[in-house]
């Protein structure tokens, strides 16, 4: 576990945990203070991924989600929720609109109830200026163009579900 995944004639392929990183899985195990994990606290989260990420392949992600909604069907929507980014890379460049306001997302969830069906995303210049917005859709869903309006502006899109 500590020295991570190593390939069929020994070498290096991915990093392994930390020593004292908990080894209990998230099903059925309770922190280091006895309370239920994540789920089972009432805990929620918000998680993305931009399909340009040079070091994590999206569709590992993609994958992940897709295991979990097939586990646990519908309760899932109780506390997580999955976005997928066009065009952005590893947290953020590349040419897609990345989330913004994230956490602010998650309070309005946690504290009013008001679970995020898209998010805010923007792609800024060099010197931080706004060049594009575009919702950030849950996933399976995308951002459509409606047909009018600047590419260029969310409010021009809306999210729709994907041909898979």
């Amino acid at each position: 576990m500590w020295t991570g995944p190593r390939g069929s004639g020994g070498q290096f392929l991915w990093y392994g945990l930390e020593r004292g990183a908990p080894l209990q899985t998230l099903n059925n195990s309770v922190n280091g203070v006895g309370q239920p994990f994540f789920r089972d606290s009432g805990g929620k989260v918000l998680f993305w991924h931009g399909t340009a990420d040079p070091l994590i392949p999206f569709r590992g992600s993609v994958d992940y989600y897709d295991r979990l909604r097939a586990k646990m069907g519908s309760q899932v929507d109780r506390f997580a929720r999955f976005f997928v980014a066009p065009g952005v890379g590893h947290c953020a460049g590349g040419q897609g609109a990345a989330p913004a306001n994230l956490f602010d997302a998650l309070v309005r969830w946690v504290e009013q109830g008001k679970a995020p069906d898209q998010l805010a995303g923007q792609l800024t210049d060099a010197s931080g200026n706004v060049i594009l917005t575009r919702p950030v859709c849950r996933y399976p869903e995308v951002a459509r163009y409606k047909g009018q309006g600047s590419p260029a502006e969310a409010k021009n899109f809306v999210c729709a579900k994907t041909f898979r």
